[in-house]
C-alpha cells in the first residue's frame, strides 16, 4: 500500500507542503517509490517522515499500542523519543471493566 503526500499529511496532522519539506530533508532514507517528486510513500516512508517531523516540533510523535492486544491506536504527540507507548483500546477497556465488575461481584 502506498500513500500520497496529502494522505501522509492528513495522517500526521500536517499540510502536504510540510510533508514534502520533510521529504526533501530525509530523501536518502526513503524508498525509491518516493521518487523525485515524492509521488507515493510506503508505510516505512511515513514512519521516516513522522520521525523527521517529530524532531522539528516541540514534542515527538509516539505510536500508541494497546498493551493488551497489540492493536495500533495511532500517532499522538508525546514528550519522549521512545517512539512507542502503550494505552488500552476501547475493546480491551470494555473487557477489562467487565472482568473487574465480575471479580468485584464474586468478592462480595
Amino acid at each position: 500500500m502506498t500513500f500520497t503526500a496529502a494522505q501522509v499529511g492528513e495522517f500526521l496532522g500536517a499540510s502536504s507542503s510540510v510533508v514534502l519539506r520533510c521529504v526533501d530533508a530525509c530523501r536518502a532514507q526513503l524508498s525509491p517509490l518516493a521518487g523525485a517528486d515524492g509521488a507515493r510513500f510506503t508505510a516505512e516512508d511515513v514512519d521516516v517522515i513522522a520521525r523527521h517531523l517529530a524532531q522539528e516540533q516541540s514534542g515527538f510523535l509516539v505510536m500508541l499500542v494497546c498493551a493488551w492486544c497489540g492493536r495500533e491506536l495511532g500517532l499522538r504527540k508525546g514528550y519522549a523519543r521512545a517512539g512507542v507507548s502503550h494505552g488500552v483500546c476501547p475493546d480491551c477497556a470494555r473487557q477489562l471493566m467487565r472482568d473487574y465488575e465480575q471479580a468485584r461481584a464474586l468478592a462480595g
